[in-house]
């Protein structure tokens, strides 16, 4: 793990984002800013792995929002010497007249990395966000697969039954263990129940049209996933 870091403000005077006032901010070793750019409210950026060890997520932000973006879990992350480039909507946040906006609003902000053997390299704030963030998902990942292997003794390989239990009760799966789990956990494990809700209604549509092996086989993927989650994460 970087135990140590020193903030490094890059400024890029070709960049016509740059040009409005936009400076960047890289609190990690592990990623170079190869570009950015803006159009349209969107600030477009490459960054590259520059580390020994792939990337599974990283942490940017302007100003004061920030997006936390998991990379290809299923096949490495982002490796050493890989690049990725992300879009990222300008808050644009308005101050009333006579209120003076800080002065790092419109920075960009490369905040923080998570490696695939689990370090961390940036902003301890963003990290432990980041790290809860990951507890719940992986909390909620543990329930879905508990939840799929109940239906299995319930229903046996029956897909359309397993689809439909799942339908009722991956709504209702919690979003924290106890009135004590912190913030991030329960949002990573919200945002995790929502993504799974939303993509069985969408198998749903489909499910009239599709064979049973069809839904067995995306059924049986998604309990794969559960437990590659559960290990990664």
């Amino acid at each position: 793990m970087f135990t140590k870091w020193v903030p490094l403000v890059i400024v890029i005077a070709a960049s016509s984002a740059l040009a409005e006032g936009r400076s960047v901010d890289n609190q990690t070793r592990s990623l170079e800013l190869l570009s950015l750019t803006e159009a349209n409210d969107i600030v477009h950026v490459t960054l590259k792995n520059t580390s020994d060890k792939p990337i599974m997520t990283l942490a940017v932000g302007i100003g004061s929002m920030r997006l936390v973006r998991n990379i290809n879990f299923f096949t490495g992350g982002l490796t050493p010497g890989a690049t990725i480039t992300l879009d990222v909507g300008d808050p644009r946040v308005t101050y009333a007249k006579g209120e003076v906006a800080p002065a790092n609003a419109k920075d960009f902000r490369i905040l923080a990395a998570i490696f695939a053997d689990k370090t961390t390299d940036g902003d301890p704030r963003e990290l432990r966000d980041m790290l809860d963030d990951r507890t719940g998902t992986k909390q909620q990942y543990e329930r879905l697969l508990a939840l799929i292997e109940n239906l299995e003794l319930q229903v046996g390989v029956n897909p359309r039954a397993m689809l439909d239990g799942l339908i009722s009760r991956v709504p209702k799966l919690p979003h924290s263990s106890g009135p004590g789990t912190a913030q991030h956990v329960q949002r990573g494990a919200q945002a995790l129940r929502s993504q799974l809700t939303q993509r069985l209604e969408r198998l749903k549509s489909e499910a009239d049209q599709r064979p049973d092996d069809y839904l067995r086989t995306h059924l049986a993927e998604l309990k794969e996933e559960c437990r590659r989650f559960i290990e990664m994460l």
